[in-house]
């Protein structure tokens, strides 16, 4: 979850929700660093790629997130850890556009955004891969990759294309799975 695709440039971040790992049932974030140490060191508030401030969501009967707060560096990779339930993939999905906060504010660069839906989300250049990896069994490797953005001339599918634009989303991670 995370990478922008194809099309939606830059590359953001890596967002990477686990699963069962243990400790708190509340969302904790670990970083990984990818810039140098300094840049994340000395990273303010003001110069976060993206904030999750104060963000709490509710569904019946269940507290999901409360008040969630981090910031995410430029470049940087996030895990977020906790057992099953503790709302890592709904603050996932809420920064996707799945989900909207009941409370709380997303900034990205610095700048407060809003995503009510997935292609609100998508036009701001932010994609989620869900956990449930066998999502589409009976499609292939391009059309999962390029799922909701699939190449079209004159309303038909452009196979050409999708398998170009595959290629290209596994050439960025150095992966050579056949399209």
């Amino acid at each position: 979850f995370g990478r922008a695709t194809v099309g939606y440039r830059p590359r953001l971040f890596t967002f990477c929700p686990f699963g069962t790992i243990g400790g708190s049932a509340r969302v904790r974030a670990e970083r990984y660093h990818r810039l140098p140490f300094w840049e994340n060191i000395f990273m303010t508030a003001n110069s976060a790629f993206i904030s999750f401030k104060n963000i709490t969501k509710r569904f019946p009967g269940v507290l999901a997130l409360d008040d969630v707060s981090f910031d995410i560096a430029r470049g940087s990779c996030h895990a977020l850890m906790g057992e099953n339930g503790a709302g890592k993939s709904t603050l996932g999905k809420i920064l996707a556009g799945v989900y909207v906060a009941d409370t709380g504010a997303i900034h990205l660069d610095g700048k407060p955004v809003h995503a009510a839906n997935p292609l609100a989300a998508r036009k701001l250049g932010i994609a989620m891969v869900h956990q449930e990896l066998a999502f589409c069994p009976d499609l292939t490797v391009a059309e999962n990759l390029c799922l909701g953005q699939l190449p079209a001339t004159a309303g038909w599918l452009d196979r050409r294309r999708l398998r170009e634009q595959a290629r290209a989303m596994l050439a960025e991670i150095e992966s050579d799975i056949n399209v």
